[in-house]
């Protein structure tokens, strides 16, 4: 699927809604916020940089990390999808594929906190 088709802009390695999802606006977008504690964010960021669920083959259009500014030991990412059913596939292969056993998710230092949420209004103001 291309992003550009979906009312996304590509800049760099982001992307950007525009005013995507409102009613008679376009396609709707769904993200899965993910957010939880690591060990060590290098680590943390190598596991992640490994793929193993195949982001792109799930259907993740654009990503997002972010870490808070006053600890350096948690994440919160952004995974954005096309349809809920596949932000909602993705979620349950991360639960059982990745976050079920210490050996597939090392760096992982607390349970993660996930949420499926539907953009209904955007503007891009860069």
């Amino acid at each position: 699927m291309d992003p550009r088709k979906l009312g996304w802009r590509a800049t760099g390695h982001r992307a950007y809604a525009q005013g995507i999802g409102a009613k008679g606006k376009g396609t709707a977008m769904y993200t899965l916020q993910i957010e939880h504690g690591v060990k060590d964010f290098e680590m943390w960021k190598g596991a992640y940089g490994a793929d193993p669920l195949g982001r792109i083959r799930s259907g993740v259009l654009a990503e997002r990390i972010f870490r808070p500014v006053d600890d350096r030991h948690y994440v919160v990412l952004d995974l954005d999808f096309a349809s809920r059913a596949q932000a909602q596939e993705f979620l349950d292969r991360l639960r059982s594929d990745v976050w079920s056993t210490p050996v597939a998710s090392p760096a992982l230092a607390s349970g993660p906190k996930t949420r499926i949420v539907e953009q209904v209004d955007g503007n891009d103001r860069s």
